[in-house]
């Protein structure tokens, strides 16, 4: 996994930082049991290349929180969900960037 922080535009317009790396990852642990088991469940079952659709999001989201642990108002995975563009190519090429997966 590298250590890498991108923007992702929302359809609200907004961009968010979006980042995975160890350091990140334990604090998630701390304070997101829930969302920590289930990207490491997605992660450790193959490396992440054959996730479904939502696991994917789920990824994306755990990005989204590594990078905005510090922030007081973040978006919930429901709300967070409902802003992420509906644009396949662009969540997949998104997941591939922050596990540093080669393209498909």
């Amino acid at each position: 996994m590298i250590n890498t922080e991108i923007d992702f535009e929302l359809i609200n317009k907004q961009k968010v930082k979006l980042t995975l790396n160890f350091k990140l990852l334990l604090k998630l642990k701390a304070n997101y049991p829930e969302e920590y088991n289930n990207f490491n469940k997605y992660i450790l079952n193959d490396g992440g290349k054959n996730l479904d659709f939502f696991e994917i999001l789920t990824v994306i989201y755990v990005a989204y929180l590594c990078a905005n642990l510090e922030s007081k108002n973040k978006y919930t995975k429901e709300e967070f969900i409902k802003l992420v563009p509906f644009n396949i190519n662009l969540i997949k090429e998104t997941q591939n960037t922050l596990l540093g997966l080669k393209k498909n």
